[in-house]
């Protein structure tokens, strides 16, 4: 387990072929306004992409205000790049943001100064926001309510912060295990791996924290239908495999999670002149949920056999 302490933070990002996107996250992550006592470190995975990603990190890290650790994880799949970073992160506190995300200027300050000020912050989130208005209105949190959730109050599919802007103390995080490298872009299965960690949050019983000032914009380049259509595919695959996991632990509250959902995309709309086109929508959405749970299973299978 790496020592942590020598960082008050460390912001820990996990990159595949977007070498221009990251060379914009990292400029902006450099232009963030710290005080001289703010000791913080970037630690970047590059996994195994096939572009200028390994130069545009040595060139960043050659001038970079802050430290910044290059790494390289050739295994395929976000969650093994942050996993990769998290046991060399050194940081008392542990920040994840996309290659695509641009933070505010105040950012890092911004993480540090709430987890000072709240003693009990384990985890804690903020909002999302477009970086290019002719991009779909997708993956974004644009709430400028605070707000706090706990396992009553969670939902595999309105989860309360998005995993491109959370933090965590970072013994905290430690002690739920590592990202399940099953799940997550680049993997086998869709795309949850933020999902199945904040869930791990609430049911040991802690607490989830929106912080609208924790400011980020998401550059993520979405507009076509099929581009949409893709993205949601991966998050009904993803939460569909996370369903899997949890009933396969014999959770009773991911049970009824994954029955109620199954029964909604069951259900037919109440506008019988879109019905053909909702259902067909709902049922694509039923398949990718249920090709990610038997993905999962299949896994799982293969892992006890192995």
């Amino acid at each position: 387990m790496a020592v942590t302490g020598t960082f008050d933070l460390s912001v820990i990002v996990s990159t595949y072929n977007r070498s221009a996107d990251l060379r914009r996250m990292l400029d902006a992550l450099a232009r963030n306004r710290t005080g001289p006592d703010l000791r913080w470190e970037v630690l970047v995975a590059d996994n195994a992409s096939s572009d200028n990603t390994a130069a545009v990190l040595q060139d960043f890290a050659a001038t970079a205000p802050m430290a910044v650790m290059a790494l390289y994880e050739p295994r395929r799949g976000k969650a093994n790049g942050l996993n990769q970073a998290l046991g060399l992160a050194r940081g008392d506190v542990v920040a994840f943001i996309d290659d695509d995300i641009l933070v505010a200027d105040d950012w890092v300050a911004t993480v540090v100064a709430h987890f000072h000020t709240h003693p009990a912050a384990q985890c804690i989130g903020g909002r999302v926001e477009l970086h290019d208005p002719l991009d779909a209105p997708v993956t974004i949190k644009r709430s400028l309510q605070a707000s706090r959730t706990k396992l009553a109050g969670f939902s595999p599919d309105n989860i309360p912060i998005i995993g491109c802007n959370m933090a965590f103390r970072a013994d905290w995080l430690r002690s739920l295990g590592r990202f399940d490298t099953n799940i997550g872009p680049g993997s086998a299965i869709g795309v949850a791996e933020d999902l199945d960690m904040l869930y791990r949050v609430v049911r040991a019983g802690g607490l989830i924290e929106y912080v609208p000032g924790l400011l980020v914009q998401h550059n993520h380049g979405r507009r076509t239908p099929e581009q949409l259509r893709g993205l949601y595919a991966g998050y009904y695959a993803g939460r569909g495999a996370f369903y899997a996991k949890y009933i396969l632990r014999r959770d009773a509250l991911v049970m009824r999670w994954a029955y109620w959902e199954a029964r909604k995309l069951l259900r037919p709309h109440t506008e019988p002149m879109r019905q053909g086109l909702y259902r067909r929508s709902r049922l694509h959405s039923l398949l990718q949920l249920g090709r990610g749970a038997l993905r999962y299973l299949r896994l799982a299978q293969d892992k006890s056999q192995a």
